[in-house]
């Protein structure tokens, strides 16, 4: 896991020092993304995870989500899953009242395996960072280019 240098956490372009290889690395600018609540439709998306107190919500072993809702939300029955498509299932099946996914990601997914079938949420749970890394002094072109791509969302009225 690479480690801070820097002293912000929300720095962008900040250097980082892979400590399994040895190298720094570094980042693009911060990309906004978070975790979403799913459920199945024609179900509206619960305001917050209060709302599901005592329900069974899935969500995948990776990723900050699971750390995120075990802290913030006790009251749930959390059970982790495999990945986005068995949680998907399982909400859709009614094994589950809601999947606590990437708001991105679970959008594409749902639509992709279950259109019309989980309702789409329009509002997040948790704001995380997210980013993409490349060795320093390797790969400065894709970088560059996927900081410019950030940049020209970023200054869309809705960026």
């Amino acid at each position: 896991m690479p480690t801070r240098c820097g002293k912000d956490p929300s720095d962008v372009a900040a250097l980082y020092l892979d400590e399994q290889e040895g190298k720094e690395l570094v980042y693009m600018g911060k990309v906004g993304t978070g975790g979403a609540i799913f459920v199945r439709a024609p179900n509206p998306t619960p305001a917050n995870f209060a709302a599901l107190a005592g329900k069974t919500v899935v969500s995948p072993g990776t990723g900050p989500l699971v750390p995120y809702i075990q802290k913030n939300a006790p009251d749930l029955k959390l059970v982790i899953t495999k990945n986005y498509e068995e949680s998907l299932d399982r909400i859709v099946s009614g094994e589950a009242a809601a999947a606590a996914l990437n708001f991105q990601v679970g959008a594409a997914m749902a639509n992709q395996l279950y259109p019309g079938k989980v309702t789409m949420p329009t509002t997040m749970f948790a704001e995380l960072p997210d980013t993409v890394a490349v060795t320093k002094g390797q790969h400065a072109d894709l970088l560059k280019r996927l900081n410019d791509g950030l940049a020209a969302i970023k200054s869309l009225p809705w960026g």
